[in-house]
């Protein structure tokens, strides 16, 4: 058995030394699989861990010998305890020094794992500090404070040879969910991954698998807000703003430079994984000698379009384009037959939402542009199976190496959570489980895409003509005094007896993956697009807003939708709801439609885990032989 010395603050390192040797010769004994090998020295990190009260001067450091052990990974998990030595913070106040042993994945020389969880705990067994340690690295945490006031903890970061990518997402949650499903691939192929977001916004994300909770920090970074600004508070994400708000997220935002600017300086990442905001971040890149990675969380289609108006932002004689038709048509860049462009009012929409000024001083565009040029690589939440055409074209175009990444579905549900067990949702889940296979209708339209009450409404009366059976699940809208508001008089009454109309959160993955659901009335999301085409359901488009119109277009000219008819106004009836459903659902003209639907999932491009899986080992492989 062979060990090596690491640093903590404590007492007595002798005590915890005897207690250590004596705990593994027991767990040696009692479990025959579980038998202790050695550590080779050079894979080890040695690391300084400290923890301070308000007044530094109340306490010193400590040094304590603490004995690093390796197990094999076949043994875990399991769990044991070493109580070490009296730590003093404030005199009269004692803590307690444990280790635990954590499930966690081979890694390191030999398939050994790393005891990689240390833990303060007062005497009274309340935890402290919760410190999560990986092997190879030594990454920070936030420490939850309870019985001792403003104590803080932190350790220092030491380097050694694996791969460390920061993640900068949008403060959108059509981006940081993406980026976050991205952090979980590359954390399980070994990559580390720190998380940089403001709080809120980590405290509402899914939570992560915890064999993974060793390779993911959560970064949280306070969002400055400039005096006068006309943000609430709490608000830190595009879902919390009117749109015309977010001009004001984005002026806020930009002030998260210096934040990322010292975690940057501090931890030196091999990577920098941007979306398309953060077109300061090519300075801050640029100054540390650290390449840029430009994630596309939008379709490769959609990318090409978009690049494709960033690059003609400015005219060879300098003047700005400024005419909205060019967004109604195809790029003139296509070597190919695309319906991808869009319509007359989306444009008038998109063209000044995407190249005009706003309250942050920088067009949309004009910061999508910088990256692109700046950055060494790109990546894109699609495959080449899909969208083959659009990914060599955007090399091609941008002359960077495109990754696709696959469309990073998320693991399928095997069993429901407890909100699904909770009221009202084991009731609905009740209702679901009466109804025949592939039946139901799930609508749906997020929570970014706030409708108006004709627009609701209208759904509301084209469902109900349809005589289809369904369950909405509708944000309560800002305009409604109740949930009983949010829809037509009446509307909730007439149809309970084919279908459920909830205010509120759903989980969705648990709606979408019940056998009942077979079609699914939303906005054309991609990440949404991505979820309902993993269980093979045909889905109905009626877009709003940025890339859903381009995503809808997409889709029905690869047969595997169908969009609502609207007005050159954007304008839509009740009867064009109903009549795209019944075209969707059961009319015998939207057979293939259901049919390509249903091929798309399971092991089709859409269900084939391994496919995507490939395409992210592919990324991770150029991380890691590009990181210098």
């Amino acid at each position: 058995m062979s060990f090596e010395k690491g640093f903590l603050v404590s007492g007595f390192a002798w005590v915890s030394v005897a207690l250590l040797s004596l705990q593994l010769l027991v767990v040696g004994l009692l479990s025959p699989h579980c038998s202790i090998d050695i550590f080779h020295p050079e894979d080890l990190p040695h690391p300084v861990l400290g923890c301070f009260p308000p007044n530094p001067e109340a306490y010193r450091l400590v040094p304590l010998e603490l004995d690093f052990v390796a197990l094999p990974c076949a043994s875990l998990p399991i769990e044991w305890w070493v109580r070490g030595g009296a730590l003093s913070l404030y005199p009269g106040t004692t803590y307690e020094v444990p280790l635990v042993v954590v499930s966690c994945n081979v890694r390191g020389a030999y398939g050994l794992c790393l005891i990689t969880s240390a833990s303060l705990y007062l005497r009274e067994a309340s935890p402290l500090c919760n410190l999560s340690l990986a092997h190879g690295r030594w990454r920070p945490s936030h420490c939850f404070v309870r019985g001792a006031e403003g104590v803080s903890c932190f350790y220092y970061d030491m380097r050694d040879g694996s791969i460390h990518v920061a993640m900068l997402p949008w403060s959108a949650f059509g981006h940081l969910i993406p980026f976050l499903q991205l952090s979980i691939a590359l954390a399980k192929s070994g990559i580390h991954v720190s998380f940089l977001a403001t709080p809120r916004n980590i405290l509402r994300l899914p939570k992560i698998p915890p064999n993974l909770s060793n390779f993911i920090d959560f970064v949280p970074l306070p969002l400055p807000k400039p005096e006068s600004s006309p943000l609430p508070e709490s608000a830190e994400a595009t879902v919390d703003i009117p749109a015309d708000k977010i001009q004001y997220l984005k002026l806020a935002c930009d002030l998260l430079q210096e934040p990322v600017r010292d975690f940057v300086s501090e931890r030196s990442p091999h990577w920098i994984i941007v979306d398309f905001f953060h077109h300061w971040a090519v300075d801050i890149a640029q100054d540390f000698n650290i390449p840029i990675v430009r994630y596309y969380v939008i379709s490769a289609a959609t990318a090409v379009f978009f690049g494709a108006q960033a690059r003609n932002f400015v005219r060879a004689d300098g003047k700005k384009r400024l005419l909205p038709q060019s967004w109604t048509l195809p790029p003139e860049c296509l070597d190919f037959p695309s319906t991808v462009a869009y319509r007359k009012h989306e444009a008038e929409e998109m063209h000044p939402g995407y190249l005009g000024q706003n309250a942050s001083g920088m067009p949309d565009g004009a910061r999508a542009g910088k990256l692109i040029q700046a950055c060494k690589a790109i990546a894109i939440r699609t495959c080449p199976e899909f969208e083959a055409d659009y990914l060599k074209l955007h090399e091609k175009l941008t002359g960077k190496p495109v990754f696709p990444v696959g469309f990073l579905p998320p693991e399928k549900m095997k069993q429901r959570s407890r909100t699904s067990e909770e009221e009202p949702w084991s009731g609905i889940f009740q209702w679901l489980d009466e109804q025949n296979p592939s039946s139901v209708v799930f609508v749906g339209f997020g929570s970014e895409c706030k409708l108006n009450k004709d627009q609701i409404h209208e759904i509301a009366h084209g469902v109900e003509l349809s005589g289809l059976l369904f369950l909405w699940a509708l944000r309560k809208p800002d305009w409604a005094d109740d949930d009983e508001d949010a829809f037509p008089e009446g509307f909730r009454q007439r149809t309970a007896a084919r279908g459920v109309a909830y205010v509120g959160w759903a989980p969705q993955r648990e709606v979408l993956g019940h056998p009942s659901v077979g079609g699914c009335l939303f906005h054309a999301g991609w990440g949404s697009i991505i979820e309902s085409l993993q269980y093979g359901h045909c889905l109905v488009f009626l877009p709003f807003i940025i890339d859903q119109p381009l995503n809808a277009r997409l889709l029905v000219e690869k047969g595997l939708g169908v969009e609502v008819e609207r007005g050159e106004d954007g304008s839509f009836s009740r009867y064009d709801i109903a009549k795209a459903l019944e075209k969707a659902m059961v009319l015998k003209e939207g057979e293939e439609v259901r049919v390509r639907a249903r091929e798309a999932a399971g092991d089709g491009i859409f269900g084939d885990e391994k496919l995507h899986h490939s395409y992210v080992e592919k990324f991770v492989d150029y991380l890691k032989n590009q990181k210098f």
